[in-house]
């Protein structure tokens, strides 16, 4: 995930979400994962931290940028 994940970016949390169940899928590893942002940075080494991402309809929304 270190690959997909570059610090500078913000990503909306449900972006987040789908990426990593895609990685999964692919990579063939069972089970709904509990994604969380606690587990992006224990089990995976990703440092993160919340801020507010704009969406397509110019909203903005919850989500993370990687530090």
């Amino acid at each position: 995930l270190t690959l997909i994940f570059k610090p500078g970016m913000k990503l909306p949390t449900p972006e987040i979400k789908r990426i990593i169940k895609d990685v999964y899928a692919v990579n063939n590893i069972n089970g709904n994962p509990k994604i969380t942002a606690t587990v992006l940075m224990r089990k995976y080494n990703i440092n993160i931290k919340p801020c507010k991402v704009p969406s397509v309809d110019g909203k903005r929304v919850s989500g993370y940028e990687i530090i």
